[in-house]
């Protein structure tokens, strides 16, 4: 057996696997090695791949789609821009039947009772442990229907916001069949649509963050303003579909993240000719970040094998951020780069952060580097490789 020093091109080839061009780190003389010594300072091989693209609401736990909670804005949508993330919970269409006379004189009970019933722990990764959400501007929607259109009426609305009572009173409602309100605490949603308007109720945002177990619209009461003229004890239809919409904004602290697939990396000798010892490997990336999302990437603990990854910096379609560093794999056995296991996690540190589909993170692996150490041994054959 004769251990050497000095890496030939094919043997570097066993590491770079026809990475294509190959550098020597030009800090060391390679005609001055001892090639009797095992020790060899840290070789480069240029590596150009793109490791990660992904999209910013793969960290929010959920696939998007027309059955999931998590949604991506339409061209055409009333509330947000193109691309933009929300989340929808829709409840089930409820009616009441009071007389015209409840409206005016309390005679009767014009009262939706429970019209919405939002429980975040049965919403997948949204109340994942890591996961913490801090909102900027939760809405309640209600859409309205009556066939009582001579007069306008007034609306009292009481939410349940993790068992406690929130209430916005005197909310004015039109003379029309069919109307929305959107109930928030810094209004914006009703744009000037026709039949819409916005009603703002303090302090929902800071009771509904971070999420909280569930909440509930524990109940609308509807009655009538003037005095307009009417036969009592005439029938009305009254018709309530009450939606929570949470705008992917949130402000800070907030975080999620998910499970990152680690793959693409092996080390696995080519030649029967060498046998090859590293305990570690560096590479030099490049990650350009367009979400408003600073991302960490994390090894889970492991006896075998560990990653260390530098923070990733926020930063906006408009304004794309580029973070430089290096990433460091250290394992024990070649098999144990296998057990490891990544987590991608995207922190909220801004006042508040739009997400827009259109965001995510790209990260490219520019150079691999063999780190000091490196064993390489040839092989004697007559001595059974030994």
């Amino acid at each position: 057996m004769n251990k050497v020093l000095h890496i030939s091109a094919a043997a570097l080839l066993i590491f770079a696997a026809a990475c294509n061009p190959i550098t020597v780190d030009k800090s060391y003389d390679i005609a001055q090695l001892d090639k009797t010594v095992t020790v060899l300072p840290g070789v480069t091989i240029s590596y150009e791949q793109e490791v990660l693209d992904m999209r910013i609401g793969a960290l929010l736990g959920e696939a998007t789609g027309p059955d999931s909670f998590l949604k991506v804005a339409e061209e055409s949508h009333p509330l947000f821009a193109e691309g933009d993330l929300y989340f929808l919970q829709e409840g089930s269409a409820k009616n009441i039947t009071p007389n015209v006379d409840d409206l005016y004189n309390g005679s009767g009970d014009a009262t939706f009772h429970n019209a919405l019933a939002v429980y975040m722990v049965d919403v997948p990764g949204m109340l994942n442990v890591s996961n913490q959400y801090n909102l900027s501007n939760p809405c309640i929607a209600l859409q309205i229907g009556t066939n009582w259109t001579d007069a306008p009426m007034e609306m009292d609305v009481t939410l349940l916001v993790g068992g406690t009572p929130l209430t916005k009173t005197n909310i004015p409602l039109q003379a029309v069949g069919s109307q929305t309100v959107y109930l928030s605490e810094m209004g914006g949603f009703s744009k000037g649509a026709t039949n819409t308007s916005d009603a703002q109720i303090a302090g929902f945002a800071k009771a509904v963050s971070p999420l909280p177990y569930n909440i509930t619209v524990s109940s609308v009461a509807l009655r009538g303003t003037g005095s307009p003229a009417y036969t009592p004890g005439t029938p009305l239809n009254l018709t309530l579909k009450a939606s929570f919409v949470l705008p992917a904004a949130f402000k800070a602290p907030s975080y999620f993240g998910s499970a990152l697939e680690f793959s693409g990396v092996k080390v696995t000798p080519k030649s029967s000719e060498y046998k090859v010892g590293i305990d570690a490997i560096s590479a030099h990336f490049v990650a350009v970040n367009t979400a408003p999302v600073e991302i960490s990437i994390t090894g889970q603990p492991n006896d075998s094998v560990s990653i260390s990854f530098p923070t990733i910096q926020p930063g906006t379609l408009e304004s794309p951020v580029t973070t430089e560093g290096d990433v460091t794999l250290t394992y024990k056995s070649y098999t144990a780069i296998s057990s490891l296991v990544t987590d991608i996690a995207g922190s909220i540190t801004s006042a508040n952060a739009q997400l827009n589909d259109k965001q995510g993170i790209k990260l490219t692996i520019k150079s691999v580097t063999l780190p000091d150490g490196v064993e390489v041994e040839f092989l004697d054959k007559k001595n059974g490789g030994q």
